[in-house]
């Protein structure tokens, strides 16, 4: 890894141990490094050392639920980079409108469907 390399530091909560291993041994390479979380002493660090970073937003109580958020920020972050084509983006971007407009009739399906699933093997 040099400054040639691009590295995301990825975690929810900012707090993860791994994740902020991770970004203390990046520190040490030369990479630019992008962190991504909604808090947390990874962002705190990113803000401390001028780093780009980007805040999720917080409150969810479990990480899988903010993960549209995550991956639509690491390709945001990819975007930017001009690692990966802007039709690409803009066609997540638009699933995750088409997700969050149809959410409640989503949520319904599933919730019909794990009905179903109750006491099977």
């Amino acid at each position: 890894m040099n400054k040639h390399t691009l590295a995301i530091c990825s975690s929810y909560s900012g707090n993860t141990e791994e994740t902020l291993s991770t970004f203390d041994q990046l520190l040490t390479t030369g990479a630019k490094i992008v962190c991504i979380a909604s808090g947390g002493q990874l962002i705190e660090r990113a803000k401390a050392l001028g780093l780009d970073y980007v805040q999720l937003p917080g409150g969810w109580s479990s990480p899988r639920a903010c993960l549209g958020y995550s991956v639509v920020a690491q390709l945001g972050v990819l975007r930017a980079a001009k690692l990966i084509p802007q039709k690409l983006f803009t066609q997540v971007k638009g699933a995750q409108k088409l997700l969050l407009r149809d959410d409640e009739a989503i949520q319904k399906k599933a919730k019909k469907i794990a009905e179903l699933l109750v006491d099977k093997t």
